[in-house]
């Protein structure tokens, strides 16, 4: 729909699967972290527009399942999200956009 949306405007990209077939869904911000530059190549961006959190937010058990706070681990807690959103923005600064 932003594609759509911004047209004549913008190319609007974001990561797409290993077969290029479809987008993917990049996860928590430690996975960001560990694949950002893959995905950036040799393009030059002017904007890019970025979300984490929702993934960092939740809690899972052993087997990587969802579950609810008192019986899991939290993905990203406070201080560690902050530190891998502060490594993302250093990343895409890089990138002069």
């Amino acid at each position: 729909m932003v594609r759509g949306e911004l047209k004549k405007e913008a190319n609007v990209w974001r990561p797409m699967d290993r077969k290029n077939e479809k987008p993917f869904n990049c996860g928590d911000s430690a996975r960001g972290l560990e694949l950002v530059d893959g995905w950036f190549g040799t393009n030059a961006w002017r904007v890019i527009h970025f979300n984490f959190g929702l993934h960092d937010l939740k809690y899972l058990d052993e087997k990587k399942q969802y579950v609810s706070p008192d019986k899991g681990k939290q993905v990203a807690p406070p201080e560690l999200y902050e530190k891998n959103l502060r490594a993302l923005i250093a990343r895409l600064q890089k990138t002069g956009a």
